[in-house]
């Protein structure tokens, strides 16, 4: 999730990321990175951006990052 501070003319963009590897939530802000300490610091008033992968498409124990990559395929869609 990205969320944007400021107005239309000025502002700083700071990012929430969940880890596929450990499943825990990250703030990136700038060069730095640090482990959010409660899951609802994600939470904002400043959401600008919310991106969403689809359940089951991929094993998140075991991530295959060349997979995560790809669309899904139009057979998967249909069966999901």
């Amino acid at each position: 999730m990205s969320n944007h501070f400021g107005n239309v003319g000025f502002g700083h963009y700071t990012a929430f990321g969940k880890s596929a590897t450990n499943d825990k939530w990250y703030n990136f802000d700038d060069s730095h990175c640090s482990p959010c300490r409660d899951p609802s610091d994600v939470i904002t008033n400043s959401a600008y951006s919310l991106f969403y992968r689809m359940r089951g498409y991929c094993d998140l124990n075991n991530p295959d990052f060349e997979k995560m990559a790809l669309k899904p395929s139009a057979d998967y869609m249909a069966s999901a």
